[in-house]
């Protein structure tokens, strides 16, 4: 099926986010899907990090319903479905590393 593809590259594109967030805490983190989506819930999920103000932990639902198994149905509706999940999982990955970085600052001396 043409579209298949399309699903392993989008997984394989929410995976490798995860992967480099989780890296960020544990350096030599395997590169075990199972290993970096459980690290990834556990560091960045249920820490609150990646969760949006707006949209809760919606996007990290994308990469677990991803690692659960694709969608049965190949089509191109679904492809571009995965395609925006996709690309929305990577924002929301580009904005929790920041939210890591901001909590990693030393808090501001307290001025006299």
């Amino acid at each position: 099926m043409p579209f298949a593809a399309g699903d392993t590259a989008g997984q394989k594109a929410m995976l490798k986010a995860a992967w480099t967030l989780v890296q960020l805490q544990w350096f030599d983190v395997p590169d075990d899907a199972n290993v970096i989506v459980n690290e990834f819930r556990t560091r960045y999920v249920d820490t609150q990090i990646f969760v949006d103000k707006y949209h809760g932990d919606q996007f990290s639902r994308y990469l677990f319903a991803r690692h659960e198994g694709p969608d049965p149905r190949f089509n191109k509706d679904t492809a571009h479905k995965l395609v925006e999940e996709a690309n929305l999982f990577i924002d929301a990955s580009h904005k929790a590393h920041a939210k890591w970085q901001a909590e990693q600052q030393p808090p501001a001396a307290m001025k006299a």
